[in-house]
């Protein structure tokens, strides 16, 4: 039975593990395309990931911070009582937006590194310093804030876990959870 479970070890690692089936090769925690093949797996792909139980974002304005893969995501009860869950990334440069694991009453997000505001939802409804000052920087006159991609709802399909589904980020906006 062991000569089988290695004979099968083997056949389905693509960096050839040979020997004792008990042992991680050192080279596996240090293989970056290894890496990235489990992190699209496990994590990016059409999956269902833990966010957090439904009973730590209780009320309207709850949000609990959590990270899946390698991606900070915020989830939070919005106003209406949905969930919603977003990337917790600002779009303008990628700071993240909610620096505490959790918090309570919220009304909205800032981003704490130009202050572009987020709804409960994750969309984009400012931009501070848009039109720059006295004149110098500001945004180009085509940007426009209600052009910026939104995010969905989460799904609860395990009564109060909350669970997440990723779709895969498209090269022109912020990867966004489905």
């Amino acid at each position: 039975m062991p000569d089988t479970i290695l004979q099968a070890a083997e056949a389905a690692s693509p960096i050839g593990w040979n020997g004792d089936v008990t042992r991680v090769p050192f080279r596996v925690y240090r293989d970056r395309a290894l890496f990235r093949a489990e992190q699209e797996r496990v994590f990016e792909g059409p999956v269902w990931n833990f966010l957090c139980l439904e009973d730590e974002i209780a009320n309207p304005g709850d949000w609990r911070a959590t990270v899946v893969g390698r991606m900070p995501v915020v989830v939070v009860r919005a106003g209406d009582g949905e969930i919603a869950a977003f990337e917790n990334r600002c779009a303008h440069r990628g700071a993240l937006i909610c620096l505490d694991d959790s918090g309570h009453g919220a009304k909205d997000f800032q981003c704490v590194y130009h202050a572009w505001r987020y709804d409960l939802r994750g969309n984009l409804k400012s931009v501070a310093f848009r039109h720059g000052v006295n004149g110098k920087g500001g945004m180009p006159p085509e940007f426009r804030v209600e052009q910026q991609p939104d995010c969905a709802n989460a799904r609860q399909p395990h009564g109060s876990l909350l669970t997440r589904r990723w779709r895969k980020p498209d090269s022109n906006s912020r990867s966004r959870l489905r």
